[in-house]
């Protein structure tokens, strides 16, 4: 894995002038817990997790792209893929179609994401920055990491929707995937009559043990 890069901040973050959503501290931590190794077989384990409950998705998770391809297709933004990026679309392009692959969010390609990227910045967003890149999505909500100087390692993972705020949600696509990995093997998130089905309280349990000091981005309810 290539060293960390210089940390990408000030008005390098911010779209249009708007204070950056992730501060430099988040971005140092989620370069620190990058682990492409473990990203890497969290995603493994995910896809056999639909293999095993027959979701269909495993059938349909697109060929990974080529560093290169990935590289080329971030050329035209002046802005260059993550090590993390790098590693899950190389990993797949992807899925066919809309089943979720992690929690209730569907896997998008790298042209969906660069598609969905160019739709947002034209949205009317209370704070946008130019260098998100969507990865997974459903019906309004985005979860999008970023994109930056060559060298970039890892980014914090920003939920996104058009009714709230963006928010910084997970220390970075690493902790994001073995998050749900663990959510989904032990239960928390299952899958019963052709969908996904949670235990809310569970898989915020299992989220803050992988990403302790960063807010869930749900309502739990109290337990009684």
């Amino acid at each position: 894995m290539r060293q960390p890069a210089i940390l990408i901040i000030g008005f390098l973050l911010g779209g249009c002038g708007a204070d950056p959503i992730a501060t430099d501290i988040q971005f140092r931590v989620a370069e620190e817990r990058s682990d492409a190794t473990v990203l890497r077989s969290g995603l493994e384990q995910i896809k056999a997790w639909h293999l095993k409950n027959a979701t269909g998705v495993s059938d349909k998770l697109r060929p990974g792209l080529s560093e290169e391809a990935i590289a080329n297709a971030f050329s035209d933004i002046d802005c260059h893929p993550s090590d993390e990026l790098s590693v899950l679309w190389s990993w797949h392009d992807g899925a066919t179609d809309a089943t979720p692959f992690v929690w209730y969010h569907d896997f998008l390609s790298l042209e969906d994401a660069l598609s969905a990227r160019w739709q947002l910045r034209l949205a009317a967003l209370t704070k946008w920055d130019r260098r998100l890149v969507p990865v997974f999505e459903f019906d309004g909500e985005w979860y999008a990491t970023y994109c930056g100087t060559e060298g970039t390692v890892a980014a914090p993972l920003v939920n996104l929707t058009f009714e709230d705020k963006p928010m910084v949600a997970y220390i970075n696509l690493t902790t994001f995937i073995v998050t749900m990995a663990q959510a989904m093997g032990q239960d928390a998130v299952r899958w019963e009559g052709d969908a996904m089905v949670d235990d809310i309280q569970a898989l915020h349990d299992i989220y803050q043990q992988h990403n302790p000091g960063y807010t869930f981005p749900y309502y739990v309810p109290p337990e009684s």
